[in-house]
């Protein structure tokens, strides 16, 4: 029988537990026997290898590895938060910033000099969300006295 790796939150029951896949394109819940557990906690988000189908019942899963014991009982996109094994770009690393050049803003209004703070959570796919005050001056607001 085939295995497949999935991300899914690990629910503990008197029978070991179940799986709740994160890929919602998944539409099954998973049974983990209690050696197959490896130690997971209730809400835990857990990478586990998963069969097919069964005729009757669940079809059943074993937990490869606790990818986040931290988060708890939230729906989490389907990413792999497995440590990345690092890789060089030729020419990154420290100051390799300094050497880039800012790109030219063409017809654009150039807001680079302005202080931006980023209000995107932080799982924000697109982090382009961002505010910016100053202090308003104007002598005809009655609050810019105070």
């Amino acid at each position: 029988m085939p295995l497949r790796s999935s991300v899914a939150v690990f629910r503990a029951d008197v029978n070991g537990g179940r799986l709740e896949p994160t890929d919602r394109k998944i539409r099954t819940e998973f049974s983990v026997a209690p050696h197959d557990a490896g130690g997971a906690q209730d809400g835990e988000l857990v990478l586990a290898e998963t069969s097919e189908r069964r005729r009757l019942g669940l079809p059943q899963a074993r937990v490869a590895e606790r990818l986040a014991p931290w988060m708890r009982a939230r729906r989490q996109p389907d990413r792999d938060l497995r440590p990345r094994h690092p890789h060089r770009v030729p020419g990154s690393g420290p100051g390799a910033g300094a050497r880039c050049a800012p790109g030219a803003a063409g017809e654009r209004e150039d807001l680079r000099p302005l202080p931006l703070v980023t209000i995107d959570g932080d799982d924000a796919r697109d982090f382009d969300d961002a505010v910016f005050a100053e202090p308003d001056n104007d002598p005809k607001n009655p609050a810019a006295s105070t």
